[in-house]
């Protein structure tokens, strides 16, 4: 950061030297101090020195009993060469006199501390500045980087980092004995069957929906986000790069009222396919759904809009669709190895927002070719997607797998509109496959039904 004399650089060097000071009279608080500052936190190189090597002493005793004071520490220093970077003996006689108790020596600490974020801060205000001013890259990626390195800056609390087990116990409790705030538990895929196995979707979780071309990952996807925004009233963000915002508003309300979109096209519908589109035009209008098409989108450029709808609208979930079409930062990277970054930073994501992310996946399309259940290792291109996912769900549909076999479309009739749902990877709990109802007219998963009950369902979304 350059020197500007109307500038006042934030620094307590008094601070400084009390707490390198405590830790020389009262070695046992040097634990403590660690997890309150660290080295660069400190202003004065001299300092910087000082306290390293302290800490470099107290972690390599070993149980040799070797005191952490000033004869150790002088050693220490000029066995290392260090001596004169840490301001000479005289300096430290200095340092070890102005402190006449280390009681307060954590209050130091927070001092310290503070002063190094806010010089932090300056620094990355300087540092935006010039490459504002250079134009270095999109306005766009400028402003995500600026906010990621304060937020890096807001989260260097390593006191509060830590907590013991037993201060998280009366919210887990709650959890678990049904006790708890909803909206403290996440968010519910609208299917009892899937949320019974995940137990819904939580702040800071991946959730994959992976499948073929054609088997409905999209539609799925939607059907949970308008549950969420609909059935639980909480505001929810799609970033859709395959389809366009009247595309997925369209999908919205066909699901929602049960209606086929030729039905609807037909015209002059009966009363109450009116009613049925009415209601579901006015639940899409009550709900806070946001929608967002633009295509070829960085990681960078969704963090920086997701930030902005967590605090604007205060989102409750994240839907990407889909993976494999977003960009990477590195064009000199191969797609692999790009992916294996945008699946890290996608969960990096869902931690810094705080809401599940429902990250929607094509499958490798050469496994499409084997007419079998899909697994984890076809998510396409990237491993590293089920590595860093919480939660995989595979959908298939064998109808559309046997499409061009008419003997298994003769003799399995009831399975026309069968889908399964695997559950291959559950952090939270078992695997398990689930058996759904998939309604083509409409574009929607339920629960699975009887033939009769899909009979009547397709009557109706077919009708007028």
């Amino acid at each position: 950061m350059e020197n500007n004399p109307s500038t006042q650089i934030p620094v307590d060097l008094a601070a400084e030297i009390s707490v390198i000071g405590s830790m020389i009279l009262e070695p046992t608080c040097i634990d403590d101090v660690a997890l309150a500052v660290s080295s660069p936190m400190f202003s004065e190189p001299r300092h910087q020195v000082i306290f390293s090597a302290m800490l470099r002493l107290h972690c390599s005793r070993n149980g040799n009993s070797i005191p952490v004071d000033s004869v150790t520490l002088h050693n220490d220093l000029k066995t290392r060469k260090l001596l004169d970077d840490a301001g000479g003996m005289e300096y430290l006689g200095q340092v070890l006199q102005s402190v006449p108790s280390a009681a307060n020596v954590l209050h130091y600490a927070a001092s310290v501390r503070e002063k190094w974020q806010l010089r932090s801060v300056m620094q990355i205000c300087h540092d935006g500045l010039r490459e504002a001013s250079d134009q270095i890259a999109p306005a766009v990626e400028i402003v995500d980087s600026i906010q990621a390195r304060v937020g890096k800056v807001a989260e260097q609390d390593a006191t509060a980092a830590a907590r013991m087990a037993a201060e998280h116990l009366p919210g887990v409790l709650a959890v678990l004995h049904g006790e708890c705030d909803p909206a403290k538990f996440g968010v519910k895929t609208g299917l009892q069957s899937v949320d019974e196995i995940i137990g819904g979707m939580r702040g800071g979780e991946v959730i994959i929906i992976g499948s073929h071309t054609n088997h409905g990952k999209t539609a799925l996807g939607l059907n949970f986000m308008a549950d969420i925004a609909i059935g639980q009233g909480k505001p929810v963000a799609i970033c859709s790069m395959e389809m366009t915002n009247d595309e997925v508003t369209e999908r919205l309300v066909l699901a929602r009222s049960r209606l086929g979109r030729r039905a609807i096209l037909a015209g002059n519908p009966n009363a109450e396919c009116q009613d049925r589109l009415n209601v579901a035009v006015s639940e899409i209008q009550d709900a806070k759904i946001l929608i967002d098409d633009t295509g070829r989108q960085t990681i960078p450029q969704i963090r920086a809009k997701a930030r902005a709808w967590k605090r604007r609208y205060g989102i409750s979930c994240l839907m990407l669709d889909y993976v494999q079409l977003i960009e990477g930062e590195n064009r000199k990277e191969n797609r692999r190895e790009q992916l294996v970054e945008i699946s890290r930073n996608i969960k990096l994501m869902a931690k810094e927002v705080d809401v599940p992310i429902l990250a929607i996946c094509q499958l490798n399309r050469e496994s499409a070719k084997e007419d079998r259940l899909p697994h984890n290792w076809d998510l396409a291109e990237c491993a590293a997607l089920e590595r860093d996912a919480n939660v995989i769900m595979l959908l298939d549909r064998e109808a559309v797998r046997k499409k061009n076999d008419a003997g298994w479309q003769a003799f399995n009739p009831g399975k026309k509109h069968h889908a399964s749902l695997q559950i291959s990877k559950n952090r939270g709990g078992e695997l398990a496959m689930v058996d759904l109802h998939f309604n083509g007219y409409c574009v929607r998963f339920c629960e699975s039904i009887s033939i009769e009950a899909q009979q009547s369902l397709y009557e109706q979304g077919a009708a007028t």
